[in-house]
């Protein structure tokens, strides 16, 4: 079955989504402020990054190098992606949005 209004309308509404929320604007007209608001309960402030000194490097990717470091606020040991120059162009900016979207979706306890 075709999706309502075709691939060409599909891409366009997609792009308009993407550049809205990369620009820092807010999906479907919201206000950004109620979209902050509803996300307050999930969010954890970062660590300040000066506080957090990278022990040793996990892995290298297509975006940056995860690396090992130790969360100043408890000490637990968690990983941290550094992703240089990430939204210096549209495409990496949605290679980005794609990926937190599926980082979502991951219930793991690392």
């Amino acid at each position: 079955m075709a999706a309502v209004g075709g691939p060409a309308r599909q891409s366009r509404v997609s792009m308009s989504v993407s550049m809205s929320l990369v620009q820092g604007g807010a999906a479907g007209g919201a206000p950004q402020g109620a979209i902050l608001a509803a996300a307050a309960p999930y969010y954890q402030p970062p660590a300040v990054p000066q506080d957090v000194q990278p022990d040793r490097p996990i892995g290298y990717g297509a975006f940056g190098v995860v690396w090992a470091v130790t969360d100043p606020r408890d000490g637990r040991r968690v990983a941290l992606k550094k992703l240089p120059n990430v939204f210096q162009s549209l495409v990496s900016s949605k290679r980005v949005f794609r990926e937190l979207k599926m980082l979502c979706f991951f219930k793991h306890e690392n």
